[in-house]
């Protein structure tokens, strides 16, 4: 065939040339998008869930891995999400619940951590929002309890603060309103009330020695009978009381003048004498001291700034005026009481190195227009007691010796009196102190004589005859 036959054979109209053109485009297109389609597209896709994943927008993001099927690890995608989507909501959980805390919304707090007790140290945080709620507790109440105590509301500020028991000085502020409520009590002469109360402090300041001014004041109160405004005369005419005053006085042996109440106070009790005649005894005392008024022989004046008496009057009307130096008597004036007559005795004193009277001179008027001197000697023990008085006078030749003894309370519990000369005499006095109540006097008359000595003295006293010499 020739060259133009083969020409006019393979010759293409321009549609076919179009045809195949076109169709060509159309395989190079698609073999162009099968790969972008296969490949291309879920890679786009994956890599956009996994940023929303990243982004934290798990729901989006586990939507995005479901549409993907198989594709790749997006099934584990899912349950990826799933947890970091829990993790998310635990740590938002948790920082709100440390929100709270650091607000000092402690309950809220609490309650917030409970919900996720198992995330980081949620449980630690709950104990320590516990102790902080505590902490606040603690310190509102306190505070309150300080208020309350400065508004004068004692009751309820002791109870406030014993609910914050060992915060702070909350011990020391309630003893401080105890204190306080019992000087209340106290300035209210509410005794008892006070002694309770300042009992109850123990070695709180100043509690002791108050309780044992409460008890002291209590047991003048219950002996009260007469009182003008700081003095009381009590009689044992009105005596009631002794036991209950009795025990007070004991449990504050050695205050103020407690003993000279517990030795002496007691001869106000009510007593008989052989006729069956109450013995009447009085004392004055003022809140700060013991003295007295009628001991039996004198009745008491004070009328000394220092309080001592100023005067002391015999029962049947001689008056005895006293005069001081250094708190001893050196000058009495004795005047009688049915006549002008007035006699001046004097006394000088002699003093060891504690300060102790061992020696004291007494001049006075003698009947027979001299002048007599007398003077008695004193002995003491280590506890200052007296175990020895000896008088002599310069108009006889008798020497009269009393020698004392005590227990261990520093109670008298014998007194032997023993005088020589014209009429000696010769006699034992013991106290029995066993009965907490009374006092019992044993007076014993010597071998020298059988005559019993009436002892006037609101104790009941025994009397025992010894034989006369020989007997």
């Amino acid at each position: 065939m020739d060259k133009k036959a083969k020409k006019r054979s393979l010759g293409l109209s321009k549609t076919e040339k179009r045809i195949i053109i076109c169709t060509a485009a159309v395989v190079l297109i698609a073999l162009s998008i099968y790969p972008t389609v296969t490949y291309l597209v879920p890679f786009i896709k994956y890599s956009h869930a996994v940023s929303l994943m990243e982004k934290g927008s798990f729901d989006e993001a586990t939507a995005a891995f479901e549409e993907m099927g198989d594709y790749k690890d997006a099934p584990e995608k899912i349950g990826e999400c799933a947890e970091l989507k829990e993790q998310a909501r635990l740590e938002a959980a948790y920082q709100d619940a440390v929100a709270l805390m650091e607000n000092k919304e402690y309950d809220k707090a609490i309650s917030a951590f409970r919900a996720i007790e198992d995330y980081k140290d949620a449980k630690d945080k709950i104990s320590e929002c516990v102790k902080l709620r505590e902490q606040v507790r603690l310190e509102t109440d306190y505070q309150e309890g300080l208020n309350l105590k400065a508004s004068g509301s004692y009751d309820k500020a002791i109870s406030k603060l014993e609910s914050v028991h060992g915060y702070k000085d909350s011990e020391d502020q309630i003893k401080e309103i105890k204190f306080m409520q019992a000087q209340g009590f106290f300035d209210q002469t509410s005794y008892e009330t006070a002694a309770d109360i300042f009992k109850g402090l123990g070695g709180y300041p100043n509690a002791e020695e108050m309780w044992k001014e409460s008890v002291y004041q209590q047991a003048l109160q219950l002996a009260n009978v007469y009182n003008s405004e700081e003095t009381y005369i009590i009689s044992s005419g009105y005596f009631s009381d002794s036991d209950s005053i009795y025990s007070l006085l004991e449990s504050i042996k050695g205050y103020k003048k407690a003993d000279d109440w517990l030795d002496k106070f007691f001869l106000l009790q009510t007593a008989k004498t052989d006729e069956n005649e109450k013995v009447d005894f009085a004392y004055i005392s003022s809140p700060t001291e013991f003295k007295p008024y009628f001991d039996g022989n004198y009745y008491y004046e004070y009328q000394n700034e220092d309080g001592t008496p100023s005067s002391r009057t015999t029962t049947n009307g001689m008056e005895h005026e006293l005069f001081y130096e250094n708190g001893e008597i050196v000058h009495e004036r004795i005047k009688s009481s049915i006549s002008d007559t007035v006699e001046d005795h004097y006394y000088q004193y002699e003093h060891n190195s504690d300060g102790q009277v061992i020696k004291r001179t007494h001049t006075y008027p003698y009947w027979d227009d001299s002048t007599a001197t007398s003077v008695t000697t004193y002995k003491y023990d280590k506890n200052g007691n007296v175990i020895e008085e000896k008088e002599t006078n310069d108009k006889n030749t008798s020497t009269t010796t009393h020698t004392y003894k005590y227990d261990d309370d520093g109670h008298m519990i014998e007194d032997i009196r023993k005088s020589d000369g014209d009429t000696p005499v010769h006699t034992i006095t013991t106290y029995d102190y066993s009965d907490p109540t009374r006092v019992c006097r044993i007076y014993e008359p010597g071998n020298h004589t059988k005559e019993t000595d009436y002892m006037y003295y609101s104790w009941v006293c025994l009397r025992k005859d010894l034989p006369k010499a020989g007997e």
